[in-house]
Protein backbone atom coordinates (compact mmCIF):
# COMPACT_ATOMS: atom_id res chain seq x y z
CA UNK A 1 0.00 0.00 0.00
CA UNK A 2 3.10 2.02 0.12
CA UNK A 3 3.65 2.81 -3.08
CA UNK A 4 0.07 3.25 -4.06
CA UNK A 5 -0.23 6.06 -1.33
CA UNK A 6 3.11 7.27 -3.20
CA UNK A 7 1.69 7.05 -6.55
CA UNK A 8 -1.71 8.36 -5.77
CA UNK A 9 -0.86 11.29 -3.61
CA UNK A 10 -2.39 14.88 -4.50
CA UNK A 11 0.55 16.36 -7.06
CA UNK A 12 1.53 20.25 -6.59
CA UNK A 13 0.73 22.56 -9.28
CA UNK A 14 2.18 24.87 -10.81
CA UNK A 15 0.46 28.16 -11.75
CA UNK A 16 -0.25 28.49 -15.21
CA UNK A 17 1.97 32.02 -15.69
CA UNK A 18 4.72 30.64 -13.88
CA UNK A 19 4.59 27.54 -15.75
CA UNK A 20 4.98 28.82 -19.63
CA UNK A 21 7.81 31.33 -17.95
CA UNK A 22 9.57 28.13 -17.02
CA UNK A 23 9.01 26.89 -20.32
CA UNK A 24 10.48 29.57 -21.95
CA UNK A 25 13.40 29.57 -20.17
CA UNK A 26 14.16 25.88 -20.47
CA UNK A 27 13.34 26.80 -24.28
CA UNK A 28 15.72 29.67 -24.33
CA UNK A 29 18.34 28.24 -22.20
CA UNK A 30 18.74 24.64 -24.46
CA UNK A 31 18.85 26.90 -27.71
CA UNK A 32 21.60 29.53 -26.02
CA UNK A 33 23.98 26.91 -24.51
CA UNK A 34 23.24 23.06 -26.02
CA UNK A 35 22.63 24.17 -29.93
CA UNK A 36 24.95 26.57 -30.71
CA UNK A 37 27.79 24.65 -28.93
CA UNK A 38 28.04 26.49 -25.56
CA UNK A 39 30.52 29.03 -24.58
CA UNK A 40 31.79 28.27 -21.35
CA UNK A 41 30.11 30.13 -18.19
CA UNK A 42 33.44 31.04 -17.19
CA UNK A 43 35.08 32.05 -20.29
CA UNK A 44 36.70 35.53 -20.17
CA UNK A 45 38.71 37.57 -22.87
CA UNK A 46 42.29 36.13 -23.80
CA UNK A 47 45.22 36.11 -25.47
CA UNK A 48 47.30 34.05 -27.69
CA UNK A 49 50.15 34.33 -29.53
CA UNK A 50 49.85 34.21 -33.06
CA UNK A 51 46.46 33.36 -34.64
CA UNK A 52 46.43 32.63 -38.29
CA UNK A 53 43.44 32.38 -40.96
CA UNK A 54 44.87 29.93 -43.86
CA UNK A 55 43.69 27.62 -46.47
CA UNK A 56 41.11 29.51 -47.77
CA UNK A 57 38.81 27.79 -50.27
CA UNK A 58 34.84 28.56 -51.56
CA UNK A 59 34.12 25.68 -49.26
CA UNK A 60 36.51 25.41 -46.01
CA UNK A 61 38.95 27.97 -44.02
CA UNK A 62 41.58 26.69 -41.12
CA UNK A 63 42.33 28.57 -38.48
CA UNK A 64 45.52 28.16 -36.44
CA UNK A 65 46.98 29.74 -33.19
CA UNK A 66 49.68 29.57 -30.33
CA UNK A 67 48.17 29.58 -26.63
CA UNK A 68 50.89 30.20 -23.94
CA UNK A 69 49.98 26.92 -22.54
CA UNK A 70 49.07 23.47 -23.51
CA UNK A 71 44.73 23.87 -23.76
CA UNK A 72 42.13 23.08 -25.68
CA UNK A 73 40.68 24.45 -28.38
CA UNK A 74 38.04 24.94 -30.93
CA UNK A 75 36.29 27.77 -32.91
CA UNK A 76 32.58 29.06 -32.77
CA UNK A 77 31.26 30.25 -36.21
CA UNK A 78 28.53 31.18 -38.29
CA UNK A 79 27.40 34.25 -40.96
CA UNK A 80 26.28 36.44 -37.59
CA UNK A 81 28.21 37.68 -35.15
CA UNK A 82 25.60 37.21 -32.51
CA UNK A 83 24.22 33.97 -34.17
CA UNK A 84 27.71 31.84 -33.69
CA UNK A 85 25.54 28.30 -33.80
CA UNK A 86 28.39 25.95 -35.63
CA UNK A 87 31.83 24.64 -33.55
CA UNK A 88 35.05 22.86 -35.25
CA UNK A 89 37.45 20.82 -33.09
CA UNK A 90 40.66 20.66 -33.68
CA UNK A 91 41.66 18.09 -36.33
CA UNK A 92 43.43 15.86 -33.63
CA UNK A 93 40.81 15.82 -31.16
CA UNK A 94 37.90 13.10 -31.27
CA UNK A 95 34.39 12.83 -30.70
CA UNK A 96 35.21 11.50 -27.53
CA UNK A 97 38.35 13.97 -26.22
CA UNK A 98 39.50 16.94 -26.51
CA UNK A 99 43.20 17.60 -26.56
CA UNK A 100 45.80 19.52 -25.08
CA UNK A 101 47.23 21.55 -27.59
CA UNK A 102 50.11 24.02 -27.61
CA UNK A 103 50.02 24.22 -31.63
CA UNK A 104 46.44 24.49 -32.50
CA UNK A 105 44.67 23.93 -36.21
CA UNK A 106 41.11 23.87 -36.72
CA UNK A 107 39.35 23.05 -39.88
CA UNK A 108 36.03 24.67 -41.16
CA UNK A 109 34.27 22.38 -43.57
CA UNK A 110 30.82 22.83 -45.42
CA UNK A 111 30.83 26.67 -45.84
CA UNK A 112 29.22 28.39 -48.55
CA UNK A 113 30.91 30.23 -51.47
CA UNK A 114 30.81 34.07 -51.50
CA UNK A 115 29.59 34.20 -47.84
CA UNK A 116 31.03 36.02 -45.23
CA UNK A 117 31.77 34.21 -41.54
CA UNK A 118 32.71 34.90 -37.76
CA UNK A 119 34.48 32.86 -35.98
CA UNK A 120 35.18 33.14 -32.26
CA UNK A 121 38.60 31.24 -31.15
CA UNK A 122 38.14 29.14 -27.85
CA UNK A 123 41.31 28.48 -26.21
CA UNK A 124 41.38 26.83 -22.70
CA UNK A 125 38.64 28.77 -20.55
CA UNK A 126 39.39 31.74 -23.07
CA UNK A 127 37.77 33.83 -25.67
CA UNK A 128 40.15 35.20 -28.19
CA UNK A 129 38.76 38.16 -30.16
CA UNK A 130 41.14 39.93 -33.32
CA UNK A 131 42.40 43.27 -32.47
CA UNK A 132 39.62 45.39 -32.67
CA UNK A 133 37.57 42.91 -29.78
CA UNK A 134 35.47 41.27 -32.10
CA UNK A 135 35.19 38.23 -33.96
CA UNK A 136 37.21 37.24 -36.68
CA UNK A 137 35.94 37.54 -39.85
CA UNK A 138 36.57 36.29 -43.23
CA UNK A 139 34.37 36.02 -46.50
CA UNK A 140 34.74 33.15 -48.95
CA UNK A 141 35.92 33.13 -52.60
CA UNK A 142 33.87 32.18 -55.46
CA UNK A 143 33.69 28.42 -56.22
CA UNK A 144 34.18 29.97 -60.05
CA UNK A 145 37.77 30.55 -58.95
CA UNK A 146 39.70 28.14 -60.77
CA UNK A 147 42.42 26.23 -59.57
CA UNK A 148 45.88 25.66 -60.39
CA UNK A 149 47.03 22.42 -61.06
CA UNK A 150 50.51 23.17 -62.70
CA UNK A 151 52.62 23.20 -59.46
CA UNK A 152 53.27 20.14 -57.10
CA UNK A 153 52.52 20.01 -53.12
CA UNK A 154 54.95 22.03 -51.14
CA UNK A 155 57.10 19.04 -49.41
CA UNK A 156 59.32 18.65 -46.37
CA UNK A 157 60.28 17.57 -43.17
CA UNK A 158 61.49 19.61 -39.86
CA UNK A 159 63.58 17.84 -37.39
CA UNK A 160 64.94 18.85 -34.08
CA UNK A 161 69.00 19.75 -33.49
CA UNK A 162 69.17 15.97 -32.83
CA UNK A 163 67.67 14.70 -35.97
CA UNK A 164 64.62 13.56 -34.41
CA UNK A 165 60.98 14.55 -36.29
CA UNK A 166 59.25 16.87 -34.99
CA UNK A 167 55.29 16.51 -34.84
CA UNK A 168 52.46 19.36 -34.48
CA UNK A 169 54.95 21.92 -35.94
CA UNK A 170 53.11 24.69 -37.50
CA UNK A 171 54.16 25.26 -41.14
CA UNK A 172 52.77 28.90 -42.68
CA UNK A 173 53.77 29.60 -46.42
CA UNK A 174 53.39 33.46 -47.25
CA UNK A 175 53.94 35.07 -50.71
CA UNK A 176 53.44 39.13 -50.73
CA UNK A 177 49.67 39.90 -51.91
CA UNK A 178 48.22 36.39 -51.31
CA UNK A 179 46.24 34.61 -48.78
CA UNK A 180 48.45 32.51 -46.69
CA UNK A 181 48.60 28.81 -46.92
CA UNK A 182 49.42 26.08 -43.90
CA UNK A 183 50.26 22.86 -42.55
CA UNK A 184 50.18 20.88 -39.44
CA UNK A 185 53.34 18.66 -39.32
CA UNK A 186 53.08 14.69 -38.31
CA UNK A 187 54.74 12.40 -35.96
CA UNK A 188 57.53 11.95 -39.01
CA UNK A 189 57.96 15.50 -39.08
CA UNK A 190 56.24 15.86 -42.72
CA UNK A 191 54.46 18.08 -44.08
CA UNK A 192 52.57 19.17 -47.72
CA UNK A 193 50.52 22.59 -48.21
CA UNK A 194 49.07 21.99 -51.97
CA UNK A 195 50.10 25.05 -54.23
CA UNK A 196 46.72 24.76 -56.51
CA UNK A 197 44.91 27.05 -55.53
CA UNK A 198 45.71 30.97 -54.53
CA UNK A 199 43.73 34.21 -53.80
CA UNK A 200 45.09 37.45 -54.02
CA UNK A 201 43.90 40.03 -51.46
CA UNK A 202 40.29 40.43 -53.33
CA UNK A 203 39.49 36.98 -53.46
CA UNK A 204 40.72 36.18 -57.25
CA UNK A 205 42.63 33.80 -58.45
CA UNK A 206 46.50 34.14 -58.26
CA UNK A 207 48.79 32.53 -60.27
CA UNK A 208 52.68 32.15 -59.01
CA UNK A 209 55.54 30.90 -60.96
CA UNK A 210 58.63 28.55 -60.13
CA UNK A 211 60.39 31.91 -59.55
CA UNK A 212 57.75 33.36 -57.44
CA UNK A 213 59.43 34.17 -53.78
CA UNK A 214 57.92 32.72 -50.88
CA UNK A 215 58.76 32.60 -47.21
CA UNK A 216 57.97 30.11 -45.08
CA UNK A 217 57.45 30.35 -41.21
CA UNK A 218 57.53 27.56 -38.71
CA UNK A 219 56.99 27.45 -34.91
CA UNK A 220 57.35 24.74 -32.59
CA UNK A 221 55.66 23.65 -29.80
CA UNK A 222 58.57 24.69 -27.72
CA UNK A 223 58.87 28.10 -28.51
CA UNK A 224 61.44 27.12 -31.41
CA UNK A 225 61.32 28.76 -34.71
CA UNK A 226 62.11 28.82 -38.12
CA UNK A 227 62.18 30.93 -41.44
CA UNK A 228 62.68 29.77 -45.09
CA UNK A 229 63.11 32.26 -47.93
CA UNK A 230 63.24 30.57 -51.22
CA UNK A 231 61.59 30.47 -54.76
CA UNK A 232 58.80 28.30 -55.44
CA UNK A 233 61.07 25.50 -57.51
CA UNK A 234 63.07 24.97 -53.78
CA UNK A 235 60.16 23.97 -52.19
CA UNK A 236 58.49 21.06 -54.16
CA UNK A 237 59.74 19.84 -52.45
CA UNK A 238 62.41 21.12 -49.60
CA UNK A 239 65.76 19.32 -50.88
CA UNK A 240 67.12 19.24 -47.36
CA UNK A 241 65.22 18.36 -43.94
CA UNK A 242 65.06 21.35 -42.00
CA UNK A 243 66.57 21.99 -38.44
CA UNK A 244 64.06 24.10 -35.93
CA UNK A 245 65.39 26.84 -35.28
CA UNK A 246 68.04 27.80 -37.97
CA UNK A 247 67.00 30.53 -40.47
CA UNK A 248 67.96 29.08 -44.15
CA UNK A 249 67.85 31.77 -46.81
CA UNK A 250 68.40 30.76 -50.71
CA UNK A 251 67.81 34.13 -52.08
CA UNK A 252 71.05 35.63 -50.27
CA UNK A 253 73.16 32.37 -50.52
CA UNK A 254 73.50 32.57 -46.04
CA UNK A 255 72.11 29.22 -45.86
CA UNK A 256 72.25 27.28 -48.95
CA UNK A 257 69.05 24.52 -48.97
CA UNK A 258 71.50 21.31 -49.44
CA UNK A 259 73.10 19.52 -45.84
CA UNK A 260 70.68 17.20 -44.74
CA UNK A 261 71.89 18.21 -41.46
CA UNK A 262 72.92 21.51 -41.77
CA UNK A 263 76.13 21.32 -41.26
CA UNK A 264 79.38 21.61 -43.24
CA UNK A 265 79.05 19.09 -46.24
CA UNK A 266 81.45 16.33 -46.36
CA UNK A 267 82.96 16.08 -50.06
CA UNK A 268 85.34 13.07 -49.61
CA UNK A 269 81.92 10.84 -49.79
CA UNK A 270 78.90 10.30 -52.19
CA UNK A 271 75.80 10.60 -50.81
CA UNK A 272 71.89 11.59 -50.34
CA UNK A 273 70.52 15.08 -49.88
CA UNK A 274 67.30 14.12 -51.12
CA UNK A 275 65.28 11.86 -51.15
CA UNK A 276 65.33 10.93 -46.94
CA UNK A 277 65.44 6.86 -46.40
CA UNK A 278 62.08 5.43 -47.02
CA UNK A 279 60.38 8.34 -47.62
CA UNK A 280 56.93 8.71 -49.49
CA UNK A 281 57.06 11.10 -52.11
CA UNK A 282 53.52 12.55 -53.14
CA UNK A 283 55.01 13.88 -56.33
CA UNK A 284 55.24 11.87 -59.67
CA UNK A 285 58.76 13.82 -60.41
CA UNK A 286 60.40 13.45 -57.50
CA UNK A 287 63.75 15.59 -56.53
CA UNK A 288 67.17 13.35 -56.41
CA UNK A 289 69.75 14.92 -55.40
CA UNK A 290 73.18 14.81 -53.34
CA UNK A 291 76.68 15.78 -52.44
CA UNK A 292 80.16 14.47 -54.46
CA UNK A 293 83.96 15.39 -54.73
CA UNK A 294 83.72 18.62 -56.86
CA UNK A 295 83.91 18.41 -60.24
CA UNK A 296 83.66 14.27 -60.04
CA UNK A 297 81.41 12.50 -62.11
CA UNK A 298 78.62 10.63 -60.26
CA UNK A 299 76.21 7.74 -61.26
CA UNK A 300 72.85 6.97 -60.82
CA UNK A 301 71.09 3.56 -60.83
CA UNK A 302 67.62 4.02 -60.58
CA UNK A 303 65.55 0.40 -59.92
CA UNK A 304 61.75 -0.08 -59.51
CA UNK A 305 58.51 -1.53 -61.32
CA UNK A 306 61.38 -4.24 -62.64
CA UNK A 307 63.44 -2.24 -64.70
CA UNK A 308 66.37 0.16 -64.31
CA UNK A 309 67.77 3.36 -65.29
CA UNK A 310 71.17 4.77 -65.20
CA UNK A 311 72.29 8.66 -65.33
CA UNK A 312 75.70 9.62 -65.77
CA UNK A 313 75.74 13.30 -63.22
CA UNK A 314 78.65 15.61 -62.82
CA UNK A 315 78.75 17.62 -59.40
CA UNK A 316 78.98 21.20 -59.58
CA UNK A 317 82.23 23.26 -58.00
CA UNK A 318 80.69 22.78 -54.51
CA UNK A 319 80.07 19.03 -54.94
CA UNK A 320 76.26 19.23 -55.09
CA UNK A 321 74.86 17.22 -57.95
CA UNK A 322 70.68 16.67 -58.77
CA UNK A 323 69.04 14.94 -61.08
CA UNK A 324 66.65 16.85 -63.59
CA UNK A 325 66.25 15.28 -66.24
CA UNK A 326 63.99 11.79 -64.42
CA UNK A 327 60.55 11.19 -65.96
CA UNK A 328 56.96 10.93 -64.32
CA UNK A 329 57.43 7.60 -62.44
CA UNK A 330 54.76 5.25 -61.82
CA UNK A 331 53.35 4.41 -57.81
CA UNK A 332 55.35 2.12 -56.21
CA UNK A 333 58.59 1.43 -54.24
CA UNK A 334 62.13 2.15 -55.86
CA UNK A 335 65.34 2.38 -54.97
CA UNK A 336 68.73 5.03 -56.22
CA UNK A 337 72.08 3.94 -56.24
CA UNK A 338 75.10 6.48 -56.12
CA UNK A 339 78.64 5.67 -57.02
CA UNK A 340 81.74 8.01 -57.65
CA UNK A 341 85.12 8.22 -56.20
CA UNK A 342 86.89 9.61 -53.76
CA UNK A 343 89.95 11.80 -53.49
CA UNK A 344 92.35 9.13 -53.50
CA UNK A 345 90.47 7.33 -56.48
CA UNK A 346 87.95 4.89 -54.54
CA UNK A 347 85.16 3.72 -55.89
CA UNK A 348 82.33 4.92 -53.19
CA UNK A 349 78.58 4.28 -52.98
CA UNK A 350 75.27 5.01 -50.67
CA UNK A 351 71.80 3.81 -51.49
CA UNK A 352 68.33 5.15 -50.84
CA UNK A 353 65.03 3.62 -51.05
CA UNK A 354 61.40 5.53 -51.64
CA UNK A 355 57.86 4.95 -52.61
CA UNK A 356 56.19 6.80 -55.22
CA UNK A 357 52.48 7.39 -53.74
CA UNK A 358 49.28 6.69 -55.53
CA UNK A 359 47.32 10.11 -56.61
CA UNK A 360 45.11 10.91 -54.08
CA UNK A 361 46.61 8.50 -51.55
CA UNK A 362 46.75 10.29 -48.19
CA UNK A 363 50.69 11.12 -47.16
CA UNK A 364 50.59 12.65 -44.32
CA UNK A 365 47.51 11.06 -42.63
CA UNK A 366 44.74 13.47 -40.86
CA UNK A 367 47.68 16.19 -39.71
CA UNK A 368 47.17 17.75 -43.71
CA UNK A 369 44.52 20.12 -44.13
CA UNK A 370 42.96 18.98 -47.18
CA UNK A 371 42.17 20.83 -50.55
CA UNK A 372 38.99 21.55 -52.77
Amino acid sequence: MFYSKLYFKKEFKIPTILSIFLVIAAVYITGRFVLTSSIPTRAEKGNVEKVELINLYPNQVSIAWISENKETGWVLYGTSPESLKNSAADIRDTTNQRGLHKNHFVIIKDLSSSTKYYALILSGDKLIYDSNDLPFEFTTPSDKVETNSSLKPAYGKVFDSENNPLKDVLVFLSINGMKKLGALSTQSGEWVIPLNFFLDDSLKQAVPTQETVVNIEMFGKNGAKSSINAHISDITPLNQDIILGRNYDTLSNDEVLGSSTGGTITLDVVDFLYPRENSVIPASSPLIKGVALPGSIVLLTLQGNNNSKTYSLKSDSEGQWSLNTISTLAPGKYSVTASSNDESGKKIESKRTFTIAKSGEQVLGDSTPSAI
